[in-house]
């Protein structure tokens, strides 16, 4: 009788334990995704003590947008989740004679992120300056209806 209930007992506890295997397996790897996902780099082009300083337009730069943070207002051109795109950029933008700085922050939208890694694809087909700059303008009204409106 002890025979009879011990093989249905290790094949329940062999079964339990395959299926919080995949289930535990499964989690993980969505875990880890999201948190490498939710790097950008915010190409910040000047930071303000007032308002009205960060209004004043920048030669060289057609679009910005301005944000409060921190009793601070800071300007960005645009935004990436790619590093080597951020450093590009700058680049580019240095040879202008227009100070970038690459700023990592780690944001929880995936709505946002979802189509940054989007625009991404258009930033690395970009070649000149010019279709750059029309993804950047696409992204930072992206990022204000998105983020900032919400």
């Amino acid at each position: 009788m002890k025979m009879n209930l011990l093989v249905p007992i290790i094949c329940a506890v062999l079964l339990g334990y395959l299926c919080a295997s995949f289930i535990f397996n499964q989690y993980g790897v969505a875990s880890f995704t999201f948190q490498e996902k939710g790097d950008v780099y915010f190409l910040q082009c000047g930071s303000y003590n007032t308002e009205e300083a960060s209004s004043q337009p920048i030669q060289g730069v057609d679009e910005k947008i301005t944000v409060k943070q921190g009793g601070k207002y800071y300007s960005y051109i645009g935004m990436t989740s790619d590093m080597e795109i951020a450093e590009t950029i700058k680049n580019l933008y240095n040879q202008k004679g227009v100070d970038i700085y690459i700023k990592e922050v780690h944001l929880e939208n995936e709505d946002f992120l979802n189509e940054l890694t989007q625009y991404d694809v258009l930033l690395e087909s970009s070649d000149t300056l010019e279709e750059i700059n029309s993804v950047l303008k696409t992204i930072l009204a992206t990022y204000d209806e998105i983020i900032l409106n919400s």
